[in-house]
């Protein structure tokens, strides 16, 4: 694969991942928060609770209050169970892109490979007293060779996020790059 192709499809899958990372990131607050105010909603509960007797004047106002707080809590944790589906979806659509990311890896570690046995010719030919124009020729392999050796390391960096984000998958993402 060219090295182009593999940045423009490392650059179009990031827009994608950058969307639904963004969603992961707001559910997972959002989660934190209700699940923060269903706390708070139970402590007033037991408070609101323990502190009016049965022979109280207002006793019946306080348990409408009470049971109020038990209401907000039980809401805040049916819409925590929501937003948790809605968080496990947006995972499985995250770590959908792995396979993408992978692709892109191993055509890396094709090009990396084949470049790397291209300088070993050219250096070779650049050494010789025919190397005249083998200088520029080994000067574009290098930064090819620099190009797809960022964009390996950038797609295995991405995979492991998306591994922190989802959890592992258990499988290694080390890719060694073999000599042909």
């Amino acid at each position: 694969m060219e090295t182009t192709d593999i940045q423009n499809g490392v650059v179009a899958i990031d827009r994608q991942v950058s969307g639904v990372v963004q969603n992961i990131r707001s559910l997972d607050a959002r989660i934190e928060d209700l699940y923060s105010k269903a706390v708070y909603n139970d402590n007033m509960y037991y408070m609101t609770i323990s502190s009016v007797s049965s022979d109280d004047e207002n006793y019946d106002m306080v348990v409408s209050q009470a049971e109020q707080y038990a209401a907000n809590a039980r809401a805040c944790r049916d819409l925590a169970a929501e937003s948790e589906a809605a968080l496990g979806e947006q995972k499985g659509i995250l770590r959908g892109y792995s396979p993408q990311y992978e692709r892109f890896l191993d055509a890396c570690v094709d090009n990396i490979s084949n470049i790397s046995a291209a300088i070993e010719k050219l250096m070779a030919v650049a050494n010789s007293k025919y190397g005249g124009g083998a200088a520029d020729a080994l000067k574009a392999a290098r930064q090819k060779l620099a190009i797809n050796k960022q964009y390996h390391d950038g797609c295995l960096s991405r995979l492991s996020s998306i591994d922190d984000i989802c959890g592992s998958s258990g499988t290694p993402r080390s890719r060694v790059l073999r000599k042909r």
